[in-house]
């Protein structure tokens, strides 16, 4: 509603667009952390993907909200934005109520602090190194020091105090309130699925301030199209996203989440392939599609690979670090996607004009608009105000457009060779790999799929617990359990394996016991089943 009654600008973006963000950065790690609360299993790997194909829908919303605010301003826009809002909010009444854990700890201000300026000044940096300058600065700067533009040292002074996040954190693990607990930093496979969330908003981003721009400033396609053509990418994505943990679960995740990188890997390609000096190419449009796909793909597994990692509590607090690993992918996607493609335009041009044999007088003026997307009418009422004749404008023309689709080509190519080396790493034996806190390592198996696990455990009343981790995960809860694959196994078998743990849990004196039980009782398991070993 700020936003809707904004009397100017100003109170727009300071009043509106802020508390739109504040609002954001709460919804979005309660609901995840919520998921992981509320679900477990195959249940949560569902909900997970119910959750991206959300994010997915959402990327369809300026299609709808396009035409209101073309036919009506942004007023009314906004204003229906508010009322779905509010509408939301009162759904949240359905939501079910969590127990409260019953720990009260203090709030890590100093490491919040210390991670909003690093990241705050590391992004603002790079988001402003094209328009500002990285070592000369441009007409855009609005100050210098030291006779350098502002970026480079908002992007140290952030990469600094990023680096102090560090020990600020373990002061903070010492007393039991970290912003980022240690799991997130120090498991493999935490990173590993921390980078599969954050990469498909990178590419999001990065395809965002390429080819929306591009289509519309230099083949002149309209607002609308455009927004029709993000149903390429958006329908895919939700599907993938929505159904592929319910109808597929005995596919590996990793799996998934690799074959959905190489699909963004090839998207890419085809999107730089469709690029021409003067226009696009039905390539461009093909790789959109496959984009959504490989993004959905990755998308339906990621969250989900993230809370399996970790113990159920720490699950539950990983919704703010996946939150934010989305917020600065989109972030960093954008910037760099931006500036690259700016670069070596500005680059690209001044190269090309050299051999083109245009008339230096003209090559100054054009340089600076070579950095900026235009169509080639546009180009060419610009460079008649120059007093070029007609064989230089065309020349001009030439050498603007064909430096517009190297650095097109050129964009979408490194964002495909990031895409391409984006899956998770392949993991150590699992008979080597140790798993966080002390639970015992987990690995995807070469030529087995992943399946619902189920898990025995005995808790400190001596009565066992049955758990279950969808696609190859770990049950949160107890470190001494006992693997028992569900596959061809009788109530006999289950029983004994219960009557087993049962025996052994009876005090410390009988840890030997319990250890040795646990690994004869997966002998016998990997004797009776083939091999399954658990991601």
């Amino acid at each position: 509603m700020v936003a809707a009654l904004s009397p100017n600008i100003f109170a727009f973006i300071w009043g509106g667009r802020v508390i739109m963000g504040l609002g954001a950065c709460l919804i979005t790690p309660s609901v995840l952390g919520l998921v992981a609360a509320l679900y477990q299993g195959r249940q949560r790997a569902i909900a997970f993907g119910t959750i991206a194909g959300a994010a997915a829908l959402s990327t369809l919303s300026p299609l709808i909200l396009g035409i209101v605010m073309d036919s009506s301003g942004f007023r009314l826009t906004f204003a229906i934005m508010a009322i779905y809002f509010v509408l939301v909010l009162c759904c949240t009444r359905l939501v079910p109520r969590t127990p409260l854990s019953g720990n009260h700890s203090r709030f890590d201000v100093a490491g919040t602090i210390v991670a909003a300026l690093g990241m705050g000044l590391a992004l603002f940096g790079v988001a402003h190194l094209s328009d500002w300058g990285i070592v000369n600065p441009q007409k855009l700067c609005p100050f210098t020091l030291c006779g350098l533009p502002p970026t480079l040292p908002a992007i140290l002074i952030g990469l600094v105090l990023l680096g102090l996040l560090v020990p600020t954190e373990r002061r903070a693990q010492r007393r039991g309130n970290p912003l980022i607990p240690a799991a997130f930093v120090t498991s493999p496979k935490v990173r590993a699925g921390l980078s599969a969330v954050a990469l498909p908003f990178f590419y999001m981003g990065a395809v965002g301030i390429l080819a929306t721009p591009y289509l519309q400033l230099v083949t002149g396609f309209t607002a609308l199209q455009t927004g029709m053509l993000s149903l390429l990418s958006g329908i895919p994505m939700f599907l993938l996203a929505t159904f592929l943990p319910k109808l597929a679960p005995h596919l590996s995740s990793r799996l998934i989440i690799r074959t959905g990188f190489i699909a963004i890997a090839c998207a890419c390609a085809l999107m730089a392939f469709g690029v021409h000096a003067h226009g696009v190419t039905g390539a461009l449009f093909a790789g959109m599609a496959l984009g959504g796909f490989g993004v959905g793909a990755v998308n339906s597994q990621s969250n989900n690979a993230v809370a399996c990692a970790v113990t159920r509590k720490e699950a539950e607090q990983s919704g703010g670090i996946q939150g934010a690993a989305r917020s600065i992918g989109l972030a960093l996607g954008t910037a760099l996607a931006g500036t690259f493609l700016l670069l070596t335009m500005a680059g690209g041009f001044a190269a090309q004009a050299a051999s083109a044999g245009i008339d230096q007088s003209y090559v100054a003026p054009a340089a600076e608009t070579a950095s900026t997307l235009m169509s080639d009418s546009a180009f060419s009422d610009e460079a008649r105000t120059w007093g070029a004749d007609a064989a230089q404008v065309d020349k001009l023309v030439d050498v603007k457009a064909s430096a517009q689709a190297d650095a097109m080509r050129l964009s979408f190519g490194a964002l495909g060779l990031l895409m391409a080396g984006g899956g998770p790493p392949h993991p150590p034996p699992a008979d080597k790999q140790k798993g966080h806190a002390g639970h015992q390592g987990f690995a995807d198996p070469p030529d087995a799929p992943d399946a619902a696990q189920d898990h025995q455990s005995v808790n400190s009343a001596g009565k066992v617990q049955l758990h279950q981790c969808y696609s190859g995960t770990r049950p949160a809860g107890d470190s001494a359990h006992l693997q028992v694959q569900p596959h061809r196994r009788s109530g006999t078998d289950r029983r004994r394996d219960a009557q087993r743990l049962l025996q052994v849990s009876g005090g410390d004196e009988q840890h030997g016991r319990q250890k040795r039980c646990s690994q004869q009782g997966e002998n016998d398991r990997r004797h009776r089943d083939h091999p399954l070993l658990v991601f």
